[in-house]
């Protein structure tokens, strides 16, 4: 995978206001003045070379509006999936407005989501999903199914795991 270090090495002011070194992963940054970690699609230059622009903007540490305008843009992959559940999960300067709006296109989109991340195999997305409430007794079965059909084994009994835990398993009762 490419590093976001890639971007940040040539410019030692985003070296400065981006690198806090205790983030896994070599596509995430986690904001020094706050507890924020924001996902960047390395793989994509055109669209890093526009984030980074979020850096030092309007006197922040980081401009979120720079963020949000480059994900009302995009269609819905997993990579951008992973961004939104990223900034929902961590949502300074977030407005209300702005984080049922990315909860709409989540559930939405989530089958279509599901898909490709089994595709992927990205525990990752799914584990966010889950962590930020788009499971819901109503539509984990047919999330599990979605995984199935998609040959995601792995992620299917993840999530078969997760159902058990959060919502209690379903036991058939035997007596007539």
């Amino acid at each position: 995978m490419v590093s976001i270090d890639k971007y940040l090495k040539n410019d030692p002011f985003l070296l400065k206001c981006a690198r806090d070194g205790n983030v896994e992963g070599c596509d995430r940054i986690r904001l020094r003045h706050s507890d924020t970690v924001i996902v960047f699609p390395v793989e994509n230059s055109y669209m890093m070379r526009e984030l980074l622009e979020g850096f030092g903007k309007n006197g922040r540490e980081y401009d979120f509006t720079v963020y949000d305008q480059i994900l009302d843009r995009t269609w819905m992959d997993a990579r951008r999936a992973e961004m939104i559940l990223m900034r929902l999960k961590y949502p300074l300067d977030l407005s209300p407005a702005k984080a049922e709006e990315y909860r709409n296109r989540i559930s939405q989109k989530l089958q279509e989501i599901l898909k490709r991340i089994a595709a992927d195999r990205n525990f990752t997305v799914l584990e966010l999903l889950a962590e930020e409430g788009f499971f819901t007794s109503g539509n984990v079965e047919g999330c599990i199914e979605t995984l199935r059909s998609a040959g995601g084994r792995e992620m299917m009994l993840w999530l078969m795991n997760w159902k058990n835990q959060h919502f209690g398993s379903d036991t058939f009762d035997f007596s007539l």
